[in-house]
């Protein structure tokens, strides 16, 4: 693979959040659908019937069933 300085920036700043949520799954996730409903006003979305409260739902589902 070409080394890409886009690219290589793009996954510096992955490891960088991910260093920060000490490189858990779980507190990734729930950094991330953070984000998403803080900024979701600017994300592209196809399907209008599904919002980032439905997302966090199934999130603390899954978590439940897992504990």
């Amino acid at each position: 693979m070409k080394n890409d300085p886009v690219l290589n920036r793009i996954q510096e700043a992955r490891h960088i959040i991910s260093m920060q949520c000490d490189h858990e799954p779980k507190k990734l996730v729930a950094y991330y659908l953070q984000r998403q409903k803080n900024h979701q006003s600017k994300l592209f979305n196809d399907n209008k019937n599904v919002d980032v409260e439905t997302n966090v739902e199934c999130v603390k589902r899954c978590e439940t069933k897992q504990a």
